[in-house]
């Protein structure tokens, strides 16, 4: 586990898979990314299914502790097909409650197959009398795509990718908030079909800038120190990577 200032990074080895997750949040938008990227290292191609699970609550802590069975009843679910992402909303209590919406999306960067599944449902997604640890939707069953008002709501989505030997592939989940429908299909389908992979924050470092006497950076100067720091045959830092060391995604 690696903390920077702008994410932190958790890395993994399970057999043949190396897995490296980034948590950040957006500086942009009330938005929560979970960049998660798998490297197949063994000597075969790979097939492998990635799941998120979240439970959706939308309610204060206290009220959720108190009666968290009544208090899920007023969530509803829906699925976007023009994002692949999936909505919840709270249905106000009192008339001025406000209603605030959530999303949740995934992406993926290299080699997919087959179309999103989703589930909204937690007893279908779990199973009788199971966990999220051996949740019945793990057992190789496709997910129900149900949504509405569900019992017990909960964000799941799920993408099917290959990772021939060597080959990476990167999934993105992002989680946030807005104040109305609209506002919530707008940064999904924005995350969806206009952020690219690099535009994101790799590394933050501050340092004290070269200066003139009259207070003027020193270009020159900064521009020579950074070629020096950062030349294209220095190692990067750990826990940073760039599409280089991934020459298979610019197929």
């Amino acid at each position: 586990m690696t903390f920077d200032l702008e994410k932190v990074t958790f890395q993994s080895r399970n057999g043949d898979f190396e897995t490296h997750l980034q948590v950040t949040v957006s500086s942009d938008d009330d938005v929560e990314v979970r960049r998660l990227s798998i490297v197949n290292r063994g000597s075969r191609a790979r097939e492998i299914e990635v799941t998120s699970y979240a439970e959706i609550v939308l309610s204060r802590p206290e009220n959720d502790f108190a009666h968290p069975a009544f208090a899920k009843l007023f969530v509803e679910t829906s699925f976007d097909e023009q994002s692949a992402g999936l909505l919840f909303s709270r249905r106000p209590r009192a008339p001025d409650e406000p209603r605030v919406w959530v999303f949740h999306a995934l992406g993926v960067e290299g080699r997919a197959g087959g179309a999103i599944e989703y589930e909204t449902d937690r007893a279908k997604f779990l199973g009788r009398g199971r966990s999220p640890a051996d949740a019945a939707a793990l057992d190789g069953r496709a997910l129900t795509g149900a949504t509405g008002a569900v019992l017990d709501p909960i964000a799941a989505l799920r993408h099917r990718v290959r990772l021939p030997p060597g080959a990476v592939v990167r999934v993105t989940f992002s989680t946030g908030v807005a104040a109305d429908r609209d506002t919530a299909l707008a940064i999904l389908r924005h995350a969806r079909e206009n952020l690219a992979p690099y535009k994101r924050i790799r590394r933050l470092e501050f340092a004290e800038l070269p200066k003139t006497i009259s207070g003027k950076i020193r270009r020159v100067e900064l521009r020579a120190s950074e070629e020096t720091k950062h030349g294209d045959g220095d190692a990067a830092p750990a826990g940073e990577w760039s599409d280089r060391d991934f020459p298979e995604l610019r197929e």
